[in-house]
Order: structure tokens, then sequence, then C-alpha cells
């Protein structure tokens, strides 16, 4: 700040660039001595943005790591000081627990060696990372949501623009999603949701799309009507709709805070995943309106009552 912006904070601030010096230096060299799957991880932290527990970690993992290698790895990234761990506060009847991050300059390095490897493969059409990590999450909370589309989906849509023009770029991700066709043996995993983020962000018309037979893992469809799209056989995973309900007049949050009943207009009683936004569930109408919904306190079962004056109990 003093050398390069003559002591004006606001300035740097703005610039929203850090200056590394000799530190980004000793920070690659570290990362060139990573292996593979300790570069994995370290993705998957960068992409997540927040400190997450051991569980998480394992569930991201595209093919799934053993357990025992999971936990030699992110033993090694920490004892060179490259992940953090952060012990949480006792929630309720849960134990403390480890989450697990990356220091603020790892963070920074690891974020632009993905934005770089993964818009390099897109422009040489040549798939690996593209298809074992997601740009954006539709299961994450809003705003990492929100952090990972400016700070991972943005700069690489950007790139590819700069490289192939407005109108090149949707040549090219048409192409791209083609080729994704041809590569059934390998782990497609995130490619074809990528593919999908990247137009969106771009609002390219994407109506003649084909994406039957892929995998849609982690994809946010919110955004857009996309009716038009073929997703024939497609193997939707994690996945965020439009959805479309009448009045919501009632609401129950279960015991473990984990789980959203709602009922109301529509005489549907519908489930929700809290942190997520997930639907798990819809439950048949009960033919009136649905005046109340509870759980169980020992949450095995919820029950809803409304205008026909039945209660209704169903297991969860």
């Amino acid at each position: 700040v003093g050398d390069l912006y003559a002591g004006n904070l606001a300035a740097f601030l703005e610039s929203e660039e850090l200056v590394w010096g000799d530190i980004r230096r000793v920070l690659e060299q570290q990362w060139q001595r990573l292996s593979l799957r300790e570069r994995s991880l370290l993705y998957w932290l960068a992409i997540e943005r927040a400190p997450i527990p051991i569980a998480q970690i394992a569930a991201n993992f595209v093919p799934r790591l053993a357990p025992h290698l999971l936990l030699e790895t992110l033993h090694t990234l920490q004892r060179r000081g490259l992940v953090e761990a952060i012990a949480t506060e006792p929630a309720g009847t849960e134990p403390s627990a480890l989450h697990f991050s990356l220091q603020n300059l790892m963070m920074e390095l690891t974020t632009n060696l993905l934005i770089d490897t993964i818009a390099l493969e897109l422009i040489e059409e040549t798939f690996d990372v593209v298809l074992r990590f997601p740009l954006m999450r539709a299961q994450s909370v809003e705003y990492i949501r929100l952090t990972q589309r400016r700070l991972l989906l943005t700069p690489i849509a950007q790139r590819l623009v700069a490289t192939f023009g407005k109108n090149g770029v949707r040549r090219k991700l048409q192409q791209l999603l083609t080729l994704l066709h041809t590569i059934q043996a390998k782990p497609v995993g995130y490619g074809a949701a990528n593919l999908l983020h990247l137009a969106l962000a771009l609002q390219l018309d994407i109506t003649d799309w084909d994406f039957s037979a892929l995998p849609i893992w982690q994809a946010d469809l919110r955004q857009r009507n996309l009716s038009a799209l073929n997703f024939a056989q497609a193997d939707f995973v994690n996945t965020l709709f439009l959805e479309q309900f009448q009045a919501m007049l009632t609401l129950a949050i279960s015991p473990d805070g984990r789980l959203l009943a709602a009922g109301g207009a529509s005489s549907d009683v519908q489930l929700w995943q809290l942190h997520s936004g997930q639907l798990l569930q819809r439950f048949a109408g009960q033919g009136r309106w649905v005046w109340a919904v509870a759980y169980s306190p020992d949450q095995r079962w919820l029950a809803s009552a409304g205008a026909d004056c039945i209660v209704y109990l169903r297991a969860v």
C-alpha cells in the first residue's frame, strides 16, 4: 500500500488485487510438490469458500476417496500449514467438531489456479478438472453460491468471451457439450452443469442444446425457463429447480433444525432440507387447505391438519 498506492488504502481496496511478492513464489513452489490427491482437496476447499467438516469433503470427491486416504491427505496438508482446522462450538446434543479451510493466501492462489486450469481445458477441449469440480454448487448456502459465481464462474466466462468473442463462445460451449456425449466411459460428474452455468451466466440462447443422458450435478436451474432443453434420461443430483406453489399458511422446523415442513392452499405438505433448500418429499394433498404442521419430539412423525378437520400422521 505504501510503495504502490502512496498510502492510499481506499485505492488499494478498490483494485481488488493482492500484492504477493515473494510469498506467491513460495506458495507456487509448495503447489508444484503436491500430489494430485492433495491438489484435489485444496481445489474443493477453494470451491467451498468456508470451513467444512471431513464428511462434506469426502462427499464432494469424484470419484470417491477412501477414508484413510482422505485423512492422510488432510493431515499432510495441515502439517505443511496449507490447511487450517477450526473447532466448532457444540450445538445442542451435537459435540464440537473440526472444520477445515484454506489460509487466505492459499485460498487466493488455489482459486486462481483452478480458474486457469478449467479455462485452459475448455479452450483446448481437454476434459479433466472441469469434470471433477463444480464452478458453482447448488447446495451451497446463498452467500457462498453468490461468491462462487463472482470468483469462479464469472472470471472463466469472461476469459472465454475474451478468447472467442460473444458469438464464438456459444459455438464453443455447444461443441464442448457435444464432446461430453462421446466420453461416457469417463467420470463426467460436473462437466455438463459447468457448461450450463457458463451459458446461463453469459445469457446465451441455449434452447436447442442437448443434455440428454448426461449427469447434471449441483446445477442451479432457477434462473431461466429451461423447458425447451433436452434433459431426457439426465441424471439430476443435488440440483435446484424453479418451483411454483400456492400460498403457504403454516411452517414447522424439525427439532434438530435440519428440516422444514410447510403446508398451505395447495393442500400438499412439502418437506425441505433447511440448509440447502432441497425439496426432499412432497406428501399427497389432503383435499383442503393445510392450516397446521408439527413434528413429534423424536422427529419420527410429521402431523398436519387443515380444513377437512382430519389430522394426518406421516413418517419422516
